[in-house]
């Protein structure tokens, strides 16, 4: 199984009952379940939520805020930003 695979499997099992509480949570739920792979931060993500297995949805959500740069774009790691001209 791929990091993918386990990381879509565990977010589904954990948290896709909470995606209809509200609009909210869908949000949450969405992004978690979708940034990682998106923003390639996967493998840490997948880390994270075998090592917490408590953690709530917002926790998850707050935690991929933590690993990923502002202001990027998916697979945009920012190192043409500091090439100087």
């Amino acid at each position: 199984m791929t990091t993918h695979e386990k990381y879509v499997k565990l977010i589904t099992e954990r948290y896709s009952s909470l995606r209809n509480e509200s609009y909210e949570m869908m949000g949450n739920y969405d992004f978690a379940l979708l940034g990682p792979e998106q923003y390639k931060t996967e493998a840490s993500m997948l880390v994270y939520v075998e090592q917490n297995p408590n953690a709530t949805l917002e926790e998850v959500v707050s935690y991929f805020d933590k690993i990923t740069p502002d202001g990027l774009a998916p697979g945009d790691d920012g190192a043409d930003l500091c090439v100087d001209d």
